[in-house]
């Protein structure tokens, strides 16, 4: 069934406040990007007319973007240089039933925009570490 991108919900934790707490910041975002890769490794050997391979190691990363302000500036400053970051989105919103997919991570970049005849924005990039848990709400 497909689902409309206005119930996505993406949680990160905050250090703002001194103590990590998983903080819903889907009403700052305006765009989530949750790609997952798998190597590809090569077991080709002499003599054959085709490739052969093998799955490798799995790895995860996400970017979000979005109307910046002084509380989401303070909540990802709050994550800068932190390694066990956790974040749980889920792309369908959060009834019960609804896929999440949650992990643990940290944020490699944090961008602020100023255009002249807009409203300030936001993107910032995170490196998930180890596996992405594919789970329910």
């Amino acid at each position: 069934m497909a689902s409309h991108g206005k119930l996505t919900v993406l949680k990160l934790d905050n250090w703002a406040t001194g103590s990590a707490v998983l903080t819903d910041i889907s009403a700052k975002c305006s765009n989530v990007d949750f790609p997952e890769a798998i190597d590809s490794n090569d077991t080709t050997g002499f003599g054959v007319n085709s490739k052969t391979s093998v799955s490798g190691l799995k790895s995860g990363s996400f970017s979000i973007a979005g109307i910046w302000d002084a509380t989401i500036h303070a909540h990802l400053n709050s994550l800068k240089g932190r390694d066990a970051i956790n974040v749980e989105y889920g792309p369908a919103g959060s009834a019960n039933g609804s896929p999440k997919d949650t992990a643990l991570c940290h944020m490699t970049s944090f961008k602020k925009t100023n255009p002249v005849g807009d409203i300030v924005k936001f993107t910032a990039d995170f490196q998930v570490s180890g596996d992405v848990g594919n789970g329910v709400y």
